[in-house]
C-alpha cells in the first residue's frame, strides 16, 4: 500500500512512538531480566560474552526483520503506526539495518538526547535513525485485526508474568 508521505498530519504520532518503544522493550523484557540475573551470579566472563552478544543479536534481528517484513514492530502494531521509506514504500533490507543498527547508536545518552531533540523540532518527526536510515514514521492506514491485537498483548502480558516469575525464583535461590 502507498501512502501520503506529504501530508504532515500524518507525522504527529510522538506519543504513540514512544508507547510503540516501551511495549516492545517489554516484549524483549525477558531478555534483560535474564541479562541482570547473570550480572547477580559469579559466572564465568565468557558466558556472559557469548550471552552478551547472543542478546545483541536477537534485538538486532527483532528490530530490524519487523521493520522490513511489516514495516512495524509489534508495539508499532499496537499503536497504529509503520515505519515508511521516504517514498511511502515499506524499507528494504539495508535500510531496515541500519535503522536498527542506529538503536544501538541512539542507546548512548547524548545521542539519545539528540535523537529526541530531531523528533520535536522537525515537521515529518524524523528520529537520528530515520534520518541515517532515510525512513519516515507515520499513521498506518492498515490497522491490525482484533485477533492479532489480543495475540500480541497476551504475549506482552504472558512475558511479563514470566520476568516477575523468573525474578522471583532467582531471588529466592540467591537467598536461600
Amino acid at each position: 500500500m502507498k501512502y501520503d508521505v506529504n501530508n504532515l498530519s500524518q507525522y504527529q504520532i510522538l506519543p504513540e512512538r514512544v508507547i510503540a518503544y516501551f511495549l516492545d522493550i517489554i516484549i524483549l523484557s525477558p531478555i534483560f531480566v535474564i541479562s541482570v540475573i547473570l550480572s547477580t551470579y559469579n559466572i564465568s566472563s565468557i558466558i556472559i560474552q557469548i550471552w552478551a552478544f547472543a542478546n545483541f543479536f536477537i534485538i538486532f534481528t527483532f528490530f530490524s526483520f519487523f521493520i522490513f517484513l511489516y514495516g512495524q514492530t509489534p508495539g508499532k502494531m499496537l499503536m497504529n503506526i509503520i515505519v515508511l521509506d521516504v517514498n511511502g514504500r515499506l524499507p528494504s533490507l539495508q535500510k531496515s539495518i541500519i535503522r536498527s543498527a542506529s538503536y544501538f547508536l541512539t542507546s548512548i545518552f547524548l545521542l539519545k538526547l539528540i535523537d529526541i531533540f530531531a523528533i520535536i523540532i522537525n515537521g515529518k518527526r524524523r528520529s537520528l535513525r530515520d534520518f541515517v536510515a532515510d525512513t519516515i514514521v507515520i499513521i498506518c492506514n492498515d490497522k491490525i485485526s482484533a485477533r492479532s491485537y489480543k495475540l500480541i498483548l497476551l504475549i506482552i502480558i504472558s512475558l511479563l508474568i514470566i520476568d516477575i516469575i523468573l525474578l522471583q525464583v532467582f531471588n529466592f535461590m540467591k537467598y536461600s
